[in-house]
């Protein structure tokens, strides 16, 4: 019996972690060329369709590089060649459409937001 109380509490701290590492998504890259890389807690990750996002991510693309991403709000952005993205903060509320986006770029970018 306790070994099944202690599978509980780990599948419940397990549980609470996932909910947790998903609340911290803010956007997902939708459109990858060339190469991308993500860079995340000292870790450079494959910048591939359908990576998800997280504030104080580093979107960094190479010559032949270019990444489109969907943030949480549906606002877009598009990095091209040899272009440095930094994610700094993002913060967006669904109830009242309010909310802040920090970044900093070195490169270009393209910023639309859809309307709804």
């Amino acid at each position: 019996m306790v070994c099944m109380s202690s599978y509980f509490n780990v599948v419940a701290f397990a549980s609470c972690f996932a909910t947790s590492a998903a609340a911290a998504d803010i956007g997902q890259i939708k459109v990858s060329k060339g190469s991308v890389t993500v860079e995340r807690a000292a870790q450079s990750l494959p910048g591939v369709i359908g990576t998800r996002l997280q504030a104080s991510d580093v979107i960094t693309t190479g010559a032949d590089g270019s990444v489109g991403i969907t943030m949480s709000d549906d606002s877009l952005l598009s990095a091209g060649p040899n272009s440095t993205l930094s994610l700094d903060r993002f913060a967006f509320d669904s109830t009242t459409h309010q909310g802040q986006f920090d970044a900093s770029l070195r490169g270009a970018l393209r910023n639309s937001r859809r309307t709804r």
